[in-house]
């Protein structure tokens, strides 16, 4: 038997009285920190533009958009949200799997609630951590591409692995398991004939890069409405002779199926899940956090900076660590730059949301520090860690330190308060401003999501 089934079959068994309490809590917190980062989004390039244009396609009043408020399709209000979420590289992260899940499975869910109108929030909070195992499990199913210093394959994994996560969660909360499994097993099916991402646009700098989690959110909610409609997928979607494994993988790389279903439903990988402290790329904190945590402490003033050195593993260096220029969007251009955030640190010792507004990006001092940070691969690292950093300055003295353990790592979490007010403060960069009451109505509801039985008005509050 295709291991689709038994996956299908692990999704559709799994209840929410079959999550441990630590499951629970964390993923109401990976709902909050979702939640404020689309909100964060909102104001971000391109975004508004896409609003415009899903509005003026009309279509049901199903679902919300967040932030801006009007009421569209199910299927286009996750591909805006999700496009929100991810626009600002504010979003959760696999640090292992090498993916966003939460960016393209909460606004799924989100949207299928409000389209349904029929659903609890412990059935909310069973479907996003069912359909996050789904996103991480097949990114460490793709591990063995990236190990031993092979350079990244050309797949965006958030895009590529969001689309079957995505389904899995519409499925779930269109109570697909309560017919029979073959519902749930043909949404997989249909949804593996779109599945895409290319990790292009991330090298061009181009706005398409915080699109692609987004269509992957569109398209498993218009996969499980097919399949509710009686159209069938394919079937042996995974190692079947053109299945995901034999085609979106090098044929001389290994890959790991059982990952698929290994302790499905015992292990959640939600609990590996990492929050970010900082509105970048993920490998770029690893540099970014021991930057701030040296200046400080030996209070180095960027005048008297002469030089940086960070030290990477291989994959690092590939995807933030070339030299710092803007191209066609200096946003994109920064959150994918070691070089740029560095100079961040050290000046203004702290990264944030403002640091990425484009006229921040061509402050001219920022720029004339990021020249003078060269980052080179460590050969014998692996991950996004170790990360070494010595700072150089005009008199010849030198100062180092080193990062092993990224922050908002399970290993070294940020906690409720911290989570809380990372969501505060990026509701202060939403496109348009929402009430403190509004605000506070919408937290009390995820603290106490599990007890609620509707959750069709969650993303009304977020408008």
């Amino acid at each position: 038997m295709d291991i689709s089934y038994a996956m299908a079959e692990k999704i559709s068994r799994i209840r929410f009285d079959d999550l441990p309490t630590p499951v629970i809590e964390k993923t109401k917190l990976l709902i909050l920190d979702t939640i404020g980062v689309a909100m964060a989004g909102s104001s971000a390039p391109g975004c508004k533009e896409v609003v415009d244009q899903i509005t003026a396609c009309g279509g049901k009043r199903e679902s919300s958009i967040l932030v801006y408020g009007p009421k569209v399709p199910a299927f286009l209000a996750a591909f805006v949200n999700s496009m929100m979420a991810h626009a600002r590289d504010f979003d959760e992260t696999h640090d292992k799997a090498l993916t966003h899940a939460l960016v393209s499975v909460l606004p799924t869910a989100l949207a299928v609630a409000e389209q349904s109108k029929k659903t609890t929030g412990a059935e909310f909070i069973t479907a996003i951590v069912l359909g996050t195992d789904v996103v991480c499990r097949l990114g460490l199913a793709f591990q063995p591409q990236e190990a031993k210093g092979r350079s990244f394959s050309g797949w965006h994994f958030s895009a590529i692995n969001g689309f079957f996560g995505s389904a899995a969660t519409a499925a779930k909360l269109m109570k697909f398991d309560k017919f029979d499994q073959t519902r749930l097993h043909n949404t997989l099916g249909i949804v593996y004939s779109q599945v895409a991402g290319s990790r292009q646009p991330r090298a061009d700098g181009a706005l398409t890069k915080r699109m692609q989690p987004a269509l992957a959110a569109k398209g498993g909610i218009f996969s499980a409405f097919l399949a509710a409609s009686g159209i069938t997928g394919a079937k042996n979607i995974f190692e079947g002779d053109y299945g995901f494994f034999k085609l979106y993988r090098e044929p001389s790389v290994p890959y790991d199926a059982n990952e698929l279903t290994d302790e499905f439903g015992q292990r959640f990988e939600i609990l590996n899940i990492s929050v970010k402290p900082y509105p970048c790329a993920r490998p770029t904190h690893a540099a970014i956090r021991p930057t701030i945590d040296l200046v400080k402490r030996e209070d180095i003033a960027a005048k008297n900076v002469q030089q940086v050195t960070v030290s990477v593993p291989h994959k690092s260096f590939e995807s933030v660590g070339k030299p710092f220029e803007i191209r066609t969007n200096a946003q994109v251009d920064a959150q994918f730059s070691i070089p740029y955030t560095v100079a961040v640190a050290i000046a203004r010792r702290d990264v944030t949301l403002a640091d990425f507004e484009t006229e921040a990006v061509q402050n001219p001092e920022i720029l004339k520090l990021a020249r003078k940070v060269d980052v080179v691969i460590d050969p014998e690292a692996e991950g996004w860690t170790p990360v070494e950093i010595e700072i150089t300055l005009k008199g010849g003295q030198s100062h180092s330190t080193k990062e092993t353990v990224l922050r908002g790592d399970p290993e070294n979490p940020m906690n409720k308060e911290e989570i809380t007010n990372k969501f505060r403060k990026c509701c202060e960069f939403a496109a348009k401003p929402l009430s403190k009451d509004r605000l506070d109505k919408g937290l009390e509801t995820v603290e106490n999501l599990e007890r609620i039985e509707n959750v069709s008005d969650l993303a009304t509050f977020f408008c």
